[in-house]
């Protein structure tokens, strides 16, 4: 248990799931918090009124998730948009009417292009969920590349090499990975 340890400690955890069971258990301080993101694109990304939250509806769900988990929680936990698991924050905003980390791979009809080509809304929704990420109780995470804008759907267009400013020369991006096969 958290208790028995140094005050100082810190565990987080990476959990998809209901995070409910780890509030009280004493296992951890905070996890991944995917919730903070997930209601944001039914505001921001999707069209589709099914699918689309109203910014009164989404302040309700947010408020209703809060109010069931204690503060010291939330502000422990780790608020992220994309990571190795799920698709790129900015391909994501190209790719309304998703479930999140669900179905968002290259050969379900996703578009893997770079989204500021496909969308003229694709960065200010990008600076949007991030203001969003931010300002959320708990400490933002940032997937590398995510700030500059790197794209991708996911695995293993995910998890593509960090883009650096002083190497000038990348290899063509190519559609799948038949060029690392022998």
């Amino acid at each position: 248990k958290i208790s028995a340890l140094k005050k100082d400690f810190y565990f987080g955890g990476e959990v998809f799931v209901d995070t409910n069971q780890y509030v009280s258990s004493d296992l951890l301080n905070g996890v991944l918090n995917y919730k903070v993101i997930q209601p944001a694109i039914k505001v921001i990304v999707n069209k589709d009124a099914r699918n689309k939250l109203k910014f009164l509806e989404y302040k309700d769900e947010i408020v209703k998730k809060n109010i069931q988990i204690p503060e010291y929680f939330l502000y422990g936990n780790i608020n992220t948009a994309g990571t190795q698991d799920t698709d790129r924050l900015f391909s994501m905003t190209i790719n309304p009417e998703r479930e999140f980390d669900r179905g968002n791979k290259y050969f379900d009809n996703y578009k893997n292009i770079r989204p500021d080509i496909y969308s003229n809304d694709a960065v200010n929704n990008v600076k949007i969920l991030t203001a969003i990420q931010f300002l959320s109780k708990g400490t933002p995470e940032i997937y590398y590349g995510d700030e500059i804008g790197m794209w991708g759907c996911d695995d293993p267009f995910n998890r593509k090499p960090m883009i650096w400013d002083d190497i000038k020369d990348y290899a063509k991006e190519t559609d799948g990975l038949a060029k690392y096969k022998d």
